[in-house]
């Protein structure tokens, strides 16, 4: 490319990248991914808003959830190949028809997985355009009081001592955006922490359901837990969660946890990439004891070792070849 590469240190980095991604040609590849995200195009077009919240949501906090995830669409669901998960995340699951509510049911509640829907899962059934708390419910199985009124999503966790939010923190405001994110539509940096408002609002009443998180404005239940035994449903009401909360939620349903410090990470059978979102030091816990070298240094950090300590600087990636 002319002098666009003209610098000898790009020119060795270039030809580092090639040779490590020929050998990983003849390295296992095979996804570990114990958590599925499953997006609802139909339900992108119910509210703008809501789908725009939901894209930050996407990228703001799964990006430090400290574990693999899979994407699907809802439609997924039904095929057969579709391998079956540990924790199912629903972010944007508003409208859903007769058959897609079955194919969810038949998907997620057995093996004792753990689902988590988010806002307004399953309220809207486009078969009659109905919005009511009973849709919602027919969805999740944690029955719910609609709300129209306008509230501040701000929430606080409730019981701390249960199994679902080990690790949590009290002083963790849930239920904002708490990451500076750039937004492409506005074409600006929109701030971290600022209030966020909604409605209507859907807030579980069933009295089989754990009551794990209480709007602070009105005290109304924010997250609820329901264990059906073959399955655990999850509800969060509103869109907004920190990353400790998830990776708390990934933990219940038995999923394996990488990191706990907001870090973006990648892994499959054979490699592990992270990049840090803050510098100091790095914990990596690894599913199974492995021998990690530093693709770009080749440092070495232990033969057949549970996890990698590191430090990093924020902003920094390492690549480990897992062996």
């Amino acid at each position: 490319g002319t002098w666009w590469y003209d610098a000898p240190e790009l020119l060795t980095l270039i030809s580092q990248i090639q040779g490590i991604a020929r050998d990983s040609l003849g390295a296992n590849c095979r996804r570990c991914s114990e958590i599925a995200v499953v997006m609802d195009e139909r339900s992108a077009g119910l509210s703008l808003a809501a789908h725009n919240r939901m894209l930050n949501w996407r990228m703001g906090i799964l990006s430090r959830l400290g574990a693999p995830v899979d994407f699907f669409y809802s439609e997924d669901l039904a095929h057969p190949r579709m391998p079956d998960y540990k924790f199912y995340i629903f972010p944007n699951a508003y409208t859903m028809d007769d058959a897609q509510r079955q194919a969810v049911a038949s998907k997620i509640r057995r093996n004792g997985a753990v689902t988590l829907w988010i806002y307004a899962a399953g309220a809207h059934r486009p078969e009659d355009d109905t919005f009511s708390a009973a849709n919602a419910a027919d969805l999740t199985g944690i029955e719910f009081t609609y709300s129209p009124e306008v509230i501040e999503t701000a929430f606080t966790l409730t019981d701390l001592s249960h199994a679902a939010l080990v690790g949590c923190s009290p002083e963790q405001v849930q239920g904002r955006f708490n990451y500076e994110i750039y937004r492409n539509t506005v074409r600006r940096a929109v701030p971290a922490g600022g209030r966020n408002y909604q409605a209507p609002n859907l807030h579980a009443s069933d009295p089989q359901a754990e009551i794990l998180g209480t709007f602070s404005a009105n005290g109304a239940p924010a997250l609820a837990l329901r264990d059906f035994g073959s399955w655990r449903s999850v509800h969060c009401a509103t869109q907004f969660m920190a990353p400790a909360l998830l990776r708390a939620l990934a933990r219940y349903a038995g999923c394996h946890v990488v990191c706990d410090s907001d870090d973006f990470i990648f892994i499959n059978t054979s490699y592990l990439s992270v990049h840090a979102a803050n510098g100091g030091p790095k914990r990596l816990s690894l599913p199974r004891p492995r021998s990690p070298i530093e693709l770009y240094t080749g440092a070495s950090f232990g033969e057949g070792v549970h996890e990698i300590v590191t430090t990093m600087e924020k902003g920094e990636t390492l690549t480990f070849r897992l062996s």
